[in-house]
């Protein structure tokens, strides 16, 4: 029996021993929070931001209850609202398609953002809206 414990003792003492083997505290400063030295402020809408969409490039993208779309890109911001070409300034939610095209659905049907202009879709009127992208037009 104590031949079992002392050899169950060994093995721990061992494995112990071989788990911390190269384990070394790194001290890399590389590794260090980067320091905030300005704060970029993006206006609230009345009615506040409604949903967020990080784009593939890493820039981010807000739609809002009324103010239209907002574009950051890390330092600056764009605005996007129904002067521009949105089909509403109520914009519910924001898709990408597989040629990079970003899908606004607004509350007067979809704009398509092709990174140059913004285009406008509207529901046929007499056909239920949760068909979807096969029964929209441009205008």
């Amino acid at each position: 029996m104590t031949f079992t414990l002392r050899n169950i003792s060994l093995l721990i003492l061992v494995s112990s021993f071989i788990s911390c083997n190269g384990q070394v505290k790194n001290d890399n400063s590389s590794l260090e929070a980067e320091k905030v030295t300005e704060v970029i402020k993006i206006p609230l809408p009345n009615n506040g931001f409604s949903n967020g969409y990080v784009d593939i490039d890493g820039t981010l993208w807000f739609t809002s209850n009324g103010g239209g779309v907002y574009h950051f890109d890390g330092k600056t911001y764009k605005n996007y609202t129904m002067k521009d070409g949105l089909s509403s300034n109520q914009v519910f939610s924001i898709a990408s398609d597989h040629k990079n095209n970003l899908w606004f659905g607004t509350q007067n049907g979809l704009t398509k953002y092709d990174r140059k202009s913004l285009n406008k879709y509207r529901y046929h009127t007499k056909t239920p809206p949760q068909v979807g992208f096969a029964l929209c037009t441009p205008l």
